[in-house]
């Protein structure tokens, strides 16, 4: 949702991702939601592992990239897609959760 604002038909952006997940396109199958869903949570959980099981990390990576995240860390700075996430997270939490 914080990529395409819950619109699969955002289309392909100009750096080449797409769909609900902004995964990479590769071929028209990416276009449809389950598969665009399933290729996301699929790259977000390499993400994850790529730092040892840390969310925080992983999420992030999954906007900057791994690379991306190493330098923010290394430099000591927010990660502010992750906040962002969490925010989503905990407002779906919110509105979904059945007492």
């Amino acid at each position: 949702y914080a990529e395409s604002r819950g619109n699969n038909n955002v289309g392909i952006n100009e750096a080449g991702y797409c769909g609900l997940m902004q995964v990479h396109y590769d071929s028209p199958s990416d276009l449809e939601p389950k598969n665009n869903i399933y290729k996301g949570a699929a790259e977000l959980a390499d993400k994850i592992k790529s730092f040892d099981g840390d969310e925080r990390k992983g999420i992030q990576a999954y906007f900057s990239g791994v690379a991306g995240t190493k330098k923010k860390i290394k430099n000591g700075e927010e990660f502010s897609y992750y906040n962002k996430i969490v925010r989503y997270r905990n407002v779906v939490n919110e509105l979904y959760t059945f007492n």
